[in-house]
């Protein structure tokens, strides 16, 4: 039960920081309650979320990674990288999006509760499923900037006013080409070390997980690459970001919803 509470606490306390944040974007108040608010609401948010995880993720029979528990923990990570990187005003925004996201997220897992409980000694299984969750997170940055950038460009090209909301255009690209960077780097460790770690990865229903992760990887690769050599940036940056977000969630959360939801199985 007090994991639950704490669950609550966290989400109207990411709310209160997204709130606040907003405020004081829409404002441009650098003192004054919202600004306190946001400073320390997002930090005791965090914790709580922290807490709220570690007591529902951690059973008797396991660890917990049901859809929604992995949902969650993947936006406690979000959370936790939009506050380290707070400084940065184009990442601060993200938290518009994030934080609310979190809400979601805590309270779905708390009052519809899935069982996908493993054990394993293996370290090489666990490597992968922090690289993984890690990755995840990542990408989850990058494509709410890939987003931000598909509206800021439209703003621009009807030449309608921009946002105050939003970072610069270039601040926007740049923040999404990195966390991409720094997500492919750690999706790459976490697919290699899986292969190599998991017996039998073909006869354990994974298949489809392996085939969708490979195609975005492979898009990812792509766009790098193309940022790189070819200087691709833009919109179709920000889709090849969408599609391979797509295909990494279908292989990741779109196979969980299958199994645990439709065919209720763990």
């Amino acid at each position: 039960m007090s994991a639950n509470y704490l669950g609550y606490l966290a989400a109207i306390l990411y709310l209160l920081s997204a709130l606040s944040i907003l405020q004081k974007q829409l404002t441009e108040n650098k003192k004054g309650l919202s600004v306190v608010i946001s400073s320390n609401a997002k930090y005791l948010a965090i914790v709580c979320h922290a807490i709220n995880l570690f007591l529902i993720v951690h059973t008797q029979d396991g660890t917990n990674l049901s859809i929604f528990n992995s949902a969650s923990i993947v936006a406690l990570i979000i959370s936790t990288i939009i506050v380290l990187g707070s400084r940065l005003g184009s990442i601060t925004t993200t938290a518009l999006v994030a934080f609310p996201l979190s809400s979601i997220f805590i309270i779905v897992s708390i009052n519809y509760p899935l069982e996908n409980s493993f054990t394993s000694n293996n370290i090489g299984i666990k490597m992968h499923i922090v690289l993984s969750f890690l990755a995840h997170s990542f990408f989850s940055v990058a494509i709410i900037q890939a987003f931000f950038l598909l509206i800021t460009e439209y703003r621009l090209k009807t030449h309608r006013p921009i946002m105050n909301l939003l970072p610069p255009l270039r601040l926007i690209e740049d923040l999404m080409f990195f966390s991409t960077t720094v997500a492919f780097i750690l999706l790459t460790g976490g697919l290699f070390i899986g292969i190599i770690s998991i017996d039998n990865i073909f006869e354990q229903l994974l298949t489809h997980k392996i085939f969708f992760s490979m195609l975005a990887w492979l898009i990812f690769l792509f766009l790098l690459i193309g940022r790189i050599k070819y200087q691709l940036r833009g919109r179709k940056a920000a889709y090849l970001m969408i599609g391979g977000f797509i295909l990494l969630a279908t292989g990741f959360f779109g196979s969980k919803f299958v199994l645990e939801i439709l065919l209720g199985k763990s």
